[in-house]
């Protein structure tokens, strides 16, 4: 009897968009909200906008996924636990990684009020930095604002923040 060899392969596909603006919300007048909008409705434009492709899901990252998969237990990555995190190293990205490399330039911002989205087999993170201004080197998803569950990693320049306000948005599609 001929046994059929057959393999599946599933992609993490990831894009992620940062918009620079030359203003922070407070700079105009508007609250977190106001602003959301404002960008949203291309009211205000970004001054320069950098786009980069794939990370790193990391163990952690998984092994959450599956637990909360099967109804494990677990602080989902939606709107209330939410967090983008930037730092300033360069530390080459590692799948046992739990926390992004920097020594002290490293901050999380909350999500967009209407963040995560998800659509068509694919969720997005989105988080205004009105701080962070340092190098930006790495980025990650976690779901807390301290410590918790880092879900993935990249490693890549994406500029030095002086001012302003940076918008990073983080889509993962799984085919």
């Amino acid at each position: 009897m001929k046994t059929l060899e057959r393999t599946e392969h599933g992609l993490w596909a990831c894009h992620t968009t940062v918009e620079k603006f030359d203003h922070v919300p407070s700079d105009l007048g508007l609250n977190q909200d106001d602003w959301d909008q404002f960008v949203l409705n291309h009211q205000i434009k970004p001054y320069d906008v950098v786009e980069v492709e794939e990370n790193l899901l990391v163990t952690s990252g998984l092994t959450l996924l599956m637990a909360l998969l099967i109804g494990g237990g677990g602080t989902a990555f939606n709107n209330a636990n939410a967090y983008c995190g930037v730092g300033d190293s360069a530390t080459a990205a590692a799948i046992g990684q739990t926390d992004l490399q920097a020594a002290s330039n490293k901050v999380r911002a909350a999500m967009v009020a209407t963040y995560p989205q998800q659509a068509a087999g694919a969720i997005t993170w989105r988080s205004d930095f009105t701080a962070a201004n340092f190098v930006w080197n790495e980025w990650a998803v976690f779901n807390a604002a301290a410590a918790g569950t880092m879900l993935n990693r990249k490693v890549e320049s994406l500029g030095t923040k002086a001012s302003g306000t940076w918008t990073l948005t983080v889509t993962v599609t799984i085919t």
